[in-house]
């Protein structure tokens, strides 16, 4: 942009801040607790659960609010639980940092939107519309980086996934079908959700926590549950996207590896 660039640097803090600003109020009408962001929390130790958003859900889906409420505490817990391993949050800002290195800001159009924020009805289209693009600022990123933050994010969802189930199989005799009806609301990115896509370049895909929870009942079936544990001795251990439908892959490569070096 040559000699805009220089003044149009002081803006890029204030353009992100409304930006993410708008994010975060989409999310807290959506967001069912921390569980349900898609992104670990990483200064916040305390449980919570939103609970007008957990009643519409229940009203949304047909669902009673009572299981709902329930299992949604069961799914905070879980989470808990998982981002108190050692490692977990380390490793998390490790792929961030790693991640942000690679991404670059997509600036070619930002004059036009600049333009575009003098008129009120043209500026509440931009955060509100669902059209790709609406946003002030886009981004790319590294697709390799980026795919070991979505086998992080999705591993942790599907392994807690897989432990809501097993606790409330008899708490919860419709916890099936509240599992299916959010696996199914994954699949469905909010606008939160597209602003991180779209303006940080963080696509985390959630509807592959599925894939991670399959991948868990898998390794449990054929090497039992002590060999699913493994996962949470070192960083290393987390399967890939790849090994999520590969199993036997992950298990070649942490299992196998692990028993020949202790041989050694």
């Amino acid at each position: 942009m040559g000699s805009m660039s220089s003044m149009l640097a002081p803006l890029g803090p204030a353009l992100l801040g409304v930006q993410a600003g708008t994010m975060v109020g989409f999310m807290s009408h959506r967001a069912l607790g921390q569980f349900d962001t898609g992104i670990p929390a990483m200064d916040h130790d305390r449980p919570y659960v939103i609970v007008p958003n957990l009643d519409d859900f229940a009203i949304d889906h047909g669902i009673d609010h009572r299981q709902v409420r329930l299992w949604a505490a069961l799914h905070e817990v879980a989470f808990h639980r998982v981002m108190a391993v050692e490692w977990i949050r380390g490793r998390f800002v490790t792929l961030i940092e790693a991640f942000y290195d690679t991404v670059e800001f997509d600036m070619s159009d930002l004059m036009g939107k600049l333009s575009a924020m003098s008129d009120p009805a043209e500026m509440q289209r931009m955060f509100e519309t669902d059209e790709e693009g609406a946003g002030l600022l886009k981004a790319s990123s590294d697709p390799e980086k980026l795919a070991d933050i979505q086998a992080f994010t999705a591993f942790i969802e599907g392994y807690t996934d897989r432990l809501v189930k097993a606790a409330g199989a008899e708490l919860l005799p419709g916890v099936d079908r509240i599992e299916e009806t959010f696996n199914r609301r994954r699949t469905e990115p909010d606008k939160a959700e597209q602003f991180l896509q779209e303006f940080a370049g963080l696509n985390l895909e959630r509807w592959r926590a599925k894939d991670a929870a399959q991948f868990c009942d898998a390794v449990v079936e054929r090497w039992g549950e002590d060999a699913l544990t493994k996962v949470w001795d070192d960083p290393s251990h987390m399967p890939t996207l790849a090994e999520f439908a590969d199993p036997i892959g992950w298990n070649a490569r942490v299992l196998l590896d692990e028993t020949v070096l202790g041989d050694e």
